[in-house]
């Protein structure tokens, strides 16, 4: 497996969780606990990306500008998870954050996956992608068990 594939991988997971979420809520549901699944995924994959993928997707010049774009998507997501985590799920505002907050993760995952993946293709080979996500899974595993 190389970096692309354990990158898509959770971008599908994430977004099977957000149809999930979307399904659950109704006047009796909040789907808290879907939304703490979603919280979790979202953090351990930032986190990969921040501290194994992007420092190397930055020294790729044409990649430079997508990937910085990538850390300040991050911490926009990283907000509205810290706000949605204290907002009262049984308010009717809930549903509309859940969908921002789709709306924006999956904008992400849909640039990265089709510009920024393109760009630094070119200047990674199959050896370092693979050794990439070999890294960023064990990044996301140590981080799942602290």
């Amino acid at each position: 497996m190389d970096i692309f594939q354990a990158l898509k991988e959770d971008h599908d997971n994430v977004k099977h969780l957000f149809k999930d979420l979307q399904s659950q809520i109704t006047p009796s549901s909040t789907g808290e606990k879907t939304f703490m699944d979603i919280r979790r995924e979202l953090a351990m994959h930032m986190e990969g990306e921040e501290t194994v993928v992007y420092p190397v997707f930055e020294r790729i010049e044409e990649a430079r500008e997508k990937t910085l774009e990538g850390y300040e998507e991050h911490n926009v997501v990283k907000n509205l998870l810290k706000d949605m985590s204290s907002f009262p799920k049984d308010n009717e505002r809930w549903l509309p954050k859940v969908n921002v907050l789709k709306e924006i993760v999956e904008r992400h995952m849909e640039e990265e996956e089709s510009k920024l993946f393109r760009q630094v293709r070119r200047g990674l080979g199959k050896d370092r992608a693979e050794e990439l996500a070999m890294r960023f899974e064990e990044r996301k595993m140590r981080r799942k068990a602290a």
